[in-house]
């Protein structure tokens, strides 16, 4: 970080870049109402948790089905229940929805 900054004076090489953004597009008010209606959901960030929660008015009824331990900790924290997926990939989230559904 203190490199960064420290490039950041005059030198005509330094740029900053966004690598990404959030962003909050609209939603469909039915495809809400059926989200709401589901078993789970799977979340593959912390930005989506909290997304989905402040659309959905909370956690409640669904589980939250998370990729890994940060989306996870967040969606314990605003009151899911919650399954993380081991391993935090793809496949490990995939198998956590098989699981979840199994049990």
């Amino acid at each position: 970080m203190f490199r960064a900054v420290q490039l950041r004076g005059d030198d005509p090489l330094y740029r900053d870049y966004l690598a990404y953004r959030t962003m909050a597009p609209e939603v469909d008010p039915g495809l809400l109402d059926r989200a709401r209606r589901a078993d789970a959901v799977t979340f593959t960030s912390e930005s989506i948790v909290r997304r989905y929660a402040d659309l959905a008015g909370g956690p409640e009824p669904v589980d939250a089905v998370c990729i890994g331990p940060i989306s996870a900790a967040v969606a314990r924290d605003l009151g899911f229940r919650v399954v993380e997926a081991d391993p935090h990939s793809v496949a490990g989230l995939i198998d956590a929805v098989y699981n979840l559904a199994r049990s």
